[in-house]
């Protein structure tokens, strides 16, 4: 007996769609891709204390910053799902006070945060966020079916992400048996 709407500004990103990725059937989910600034604020006034809104990230989607706005002023039920930072470097201090930043801004008005990964969960516990808003998320890819034992037949190790120093994937090549 829930609704669910996602709302989106395109249904994959052309980056996601060069690395494979393919729109899921997400069943009875209503999908309202690039909506009119009229839609949204439909979506807006239509809430009520049943509805929890979740953004991807902290006030940064131009089309939905009108939304963010309202929402945070008027103490709707939110959520946010956000990718770790990297706070290394220069670049990292000014993400990590940014973050910071957004924390004394809206920490009060967010229900809860997905921080999606391990990462996510020590970036936002380190720039202060109360460990009871805090839930891991994550991207999940489909299983493979199994193929048998692993000692009956070599197997093969599938990465789905990019190749970024972050992601550290030339440890885990070198690390390999």
């Amino acid at each position: 007996d829930v609704e669910v709407v996602l709302v989106a500004v395109v249904a994959i990103e052309e980056k996601r769609r060069r690395m494979g990725w393919t729109l899921p059937d997400m069943g009875r989910v209503k999908l309202i891709i690039s909506p009119e600034q009229a839609v949204i604020n439909d979506i807006v006034n239509s809430s009520d204390e049943h509805t929890y809104h979740v953004f991807s990230g902290f006030d940064s989607e131009p089309l939905f910053r009108n939304a963010f706005a309202y929402l945070t002023a008027h103490r709707h039920h939110l959520g946010i799902m956000a990718e770790p930072y990297s706070w290394l470097g220069v670049k990292g201090q000014l993400r990590y006070l940014r973050s910071i930043y957004h924390r004394l801004r809206y920490g009060n008005l967010f229900d809860f945060i997905l921080a999606i990964g391990s990462k996510g969960m020590e970036v936002y516990s380190k720039a202060g966020y109360k460990k009871d808003k805090l839930f891991e998320w994550g991207y999940f890819v489909e299983p493979a079916p199994p193929v048998g034992p692993a000692a009956a037949a070599p197997f093969r190790v599938m990465y789905a992400g990019g190749l970024l120093a972050d992601k550290r994937v030339h440890t885990r090549i070198r690390a390999w048996p």
